[in-house]
């Protein structure tokens, strides 16, 4: 992962600590998905934590069109260990604004179900790499871009726990 997007996962986790949303201590979800099944993790593109509102999988695009694979066994497995995950699709986008410190803000998308809004269409499965390509133009409804990593951790908190 370029140190974009690591700054980008890092702004998104402290904002997740800021409105207080704590997560698991990620060693024991990477013995966890080793045991239940077999995979490996973290994975440089993407993080899942823990939380009160279930699981989170990260995903961090830094294309100004935003573009993410998602692994199918994360999915798989995150939806036998529990609800469905949220998947959050975070972005950069260039911008000069100087009160957040950097030109590298992130846009995002809060997803529940793969195939249901924002999504305009169930993804494509890449069967090579056993991951589900979103592409920002083709998958997703640019209306309903979430703003700031503020606004996207506020959604998260309005969601049942």
């Amino acid at each position: 992962m370029n140190n974009d997007a690591e700054y980008i996962k890092s702004k998104f986790l402290e904002e997740l600590n800021n409105q207080g949303i704590k997560q698991d201590d990620s060693s024991d979800l990477q013995k966890l998905f080793l045991k239940e099944g077999g995979i490996n993790w973290p994975n440089p593109n993407s993080e899942i934590f823990l939380t009160k509102y279930g699981f989170l999988y990260v995903h961090v695009s830094t294309s100004l069109k935003g573009f993410w694979g998602l692994r199918k066994g994360i999915l798989d497995l995150l939806d036998r260990l529990s609800n469905p995950p949220l998947i959050i699709l975070l972005k950069s986008r260039i911008e000069d604004d100087v009160r957040r410190g950097t030109k590298f803000v992130a846009d995002g998308y809060i997803i529940s179900e793969l195939g249901k809004p924002p999504m305009k269409r169930y993804p494509n499965l890449d069967s090579t790499e056993n991951d589900y390509k979103i592409n920002e133009p083709n998958d997703l409804d640019n209306k309903a871009i979430i703003l700031s990593i503020q606004e996207i951790v506020q959604q998260i908190k309005q969601l049942p726990s």
